[in-house]
């Protein structure tokens, strides 16, 4: 999975849990540092998860060349 992927997943599932804390009534400073810790964590899972479907590609890519 590319980190684009990733990040647009993550976007999905963040947008509901906003949106299901505006709904059951969290203030919305809560709300926005939330939102920021989740983007910051997302971002970081969705790098590790593009740097090694980078790294397996290679991997292959190599295996691949490699006679035998």
């Amino acid at each position: 999975m590319s980190f684009t992927a990733s990040m647009i997943g993550f976007l999905v599932f963040m947008a509901g849990v906003v949106w299901a804390a505006v709904v059951v009534g969290v203030p919305q400073q809560y709300i926005a540092i939330g939102a920021a810790l989740l983007i910051v964590a997302g971002v970081a899972g969705a790098f590790v998860i593009g740097r090694r479907a980078a790294a397996a590609k290679a991997l292959k890519r190599a295996q691949a060349g490699r006679p035998g």
